[in-house]
């Protein structure tokens, strides 16, 4: 996963934003050695925690010159010029520079140290604020290393100030327990589809993608009509110039299609335990889908190095590689992370229009679905004893800085950020696949290898094994991992 890049300059970027509304894991924690946990947190990091008094917020505080830290991995660090920071870093640098003289204070920025878990164990505060992705996040909440927010006083996740970054926080409670925060406005969307609206056009495929997924029937069985047409061999030597669709890698190819049809491959069950959930046909059906694109119906373009296990697991195929194709004409759908439209495609795509779109719905959905659990927030360890202090901050940086005040200027910084000119179809798909986004269990566990190598891509990738026969295989090699993470054994 990299970090978006804006590929505006800050002065030309916020000019447009402001004329248009009229003025992305660190080290994933995990246990030691002889399986100890963070001494506060309890089982699956859900003990109780001692309320913390209060520094009230109603009033602009001095702090004496407190030092509040955070720990970040891909966003916010320190970038005085700008042209490194991507809108929401922007926004929130902005209101970063208020709350310091405001408040007298500083806010400082560093890395996530590498030995975050070893740190944390041995007592550290490491930062006010640490940010994961939901992966580790999950991984450190299992390991009850981060603090829930709802024992801190003072701060209210269901305040007005959080509530247009409130899915990701619903995507970061854990029974319940909200455990991470995010500044992230515009909001994240992590995956998608983009579509190559000049290739599909010059095929003579004219069916509206937006106007598809409005009316609920952007599903798998229009993907499929719409890759098949696309797929075309045109001087008949067995080799198409075009297929239907490619993806960013191989796991991605995988997982989006079982999320796009319900499937989730562990779930928490009602006794409140998180277990495997490879039997369900939903996560079948969804592996099978994407099997039969590659394997069945030829729509998927799969380069040569990526069928076999062995040349897929050396490398060499890179994301660039990817996207080159894709402006090309390769395949008219891409199943990528947003950051690729932003840092490759968008400065890549003069000559082509492009468009974004959710997954398509599969049969055992019940809405467009979009896997979110690369989003990145922001958590508090354990060890933080400043919280009188840190609570006031977190706080008012949640607060918009001047001149960002309301919300019209929020989706021309999408359009901006990550589509071309006009293209408020693309904005309006990328508002509702935040809010579609969810969140696997399976993630929680930080190495999938075996699951992805032993299962998903043996039947998608290298056509070894029905999908129903390698999911079977996998029934209980997965189940102590999740019971280590999220089921305190």
């Amino acid at each position: 996963m990299k970090r978006m890049k804006q590929f505006l300059a800050l002065g030309l970027s916020l000019a447009l934003l402001f004329t248009a509304a009229g003025c992305g894991g660190g080290d994933a924690p995990k246990d030691n050695a002889s399986g100890q946990k963070a001494e506060q947190g309890g089982e699956g990091g859900s003990g109780e925690f001692e309320k913390v008094a209060p520094s009230t917020n109603a009033e602009v505080q001095d702090l004496g010159g407190y030092e509040f830290t955070i720990a970040a991995t891909f966003q916010y660090y320190d970038d005085p010029t700008g042209k490194d920071l991507i809108v929401s870093e922007q926004v929130w640098q902005a209101r970063r520079e208020e709350v310091e003289q405001l408040y007298n204070c500083k806010i400082k920025v560093v890395p996530v140290p590498e030995n975050l878990s070893a740190k944390i164990l041995a007592g550290e505060k490491v930062a006010d604020l640490v940010q994961l992705d939901l992966c580790g996040l999950y991984n450190a909440i299992g390991a009850g290393y981060l603090r829930p927010l709802d024992s801190i006083e003072g701060l209210d996740m269901g305040d007005e100030r959080w509530k247009i970054t409130s899915k990701y926080t619903e995507l970061a409670s854990y029974k319940d327990r909200p455990y991470a925060l995010s500044y992230a406005v515009p909001v994240e969307v992590r995956g998608g589809i983009v579509y190559n609206k000049t290739l599909l056009a010059s095929l003579g495929i004219t069916e509206d993608i937006p106007t598809l997924v409005r009316n609920g029937e952007w599903t798998y069985d229009k993907f499929l009509e719409l890759c098949q047409k696309a797929t075309v061999d045109a001087n008949n030597d067995g080799v198409p110039e075009s297929y239907g669709v490619m993806s960013q890698s191989g796991d991605k190819f995988c997982s989006d299609f079982i999320n796009a049809n319900g499937g989730r491959m562990a779930v928490m069950g009602e006794d409140g335990k998180v277990v495997e959930n490879f039997s369900d046909q939903k996560v079948i059906d969804g592996l099978t889908y994407a099997t039969d694109l590659a394997n069945t119906y030829n729509v998927a373009y799969i380069p040569e190095a990526w069928r076999a296990k062995d040349t897929f697991l050396a490398g060499g195929y890179n994301q660039q590689d990817f996207v080159n194709e894709f402006i090309n004409g390769k395949a008219a759908f891409y199943m990528c992370e947003t950051w690729v439209m932003n840092q490759l495609i968008k400065p890549a795509a003069s000559g082509i229009e492009y468009g974004f779109a959710p997954m398509p719905k599969g049969p055992g959905a019940e809405d467009y679905s979009c896997d979110g659990h690369y989003m990145l927030g922001f958590g508090v360890t354990v060890n933080n004893q400043d919280l009188d202090k840190a609570v006031v901050i977190m706080n008012a940086l949640a607060e918009r800085a001047a001149g960002y005040e309301g919300d019209d200027w929020i989706d021309p910084a999408i359009e901006v950020q990550f589509f071309q000119d006009g293209d408020t179809d693309s904005v309006e798909m990328y508002k509702m696949m935040y809010e579609n986004s969810n969140f696997d269990y399976i993630y929680g566990i930080g190495d999938l290898n075996e699951l992805y190598n032993n299962a998903l891509q043996p039947a998608a990738l290298w056509n070894q094994g029905s999908p129903s026969s390698v999911l079977s295989s996998m029934r209980g090699s997965m189940q102590s991992y999740l019971d280590t993470v999220y089921n305190g054994k």
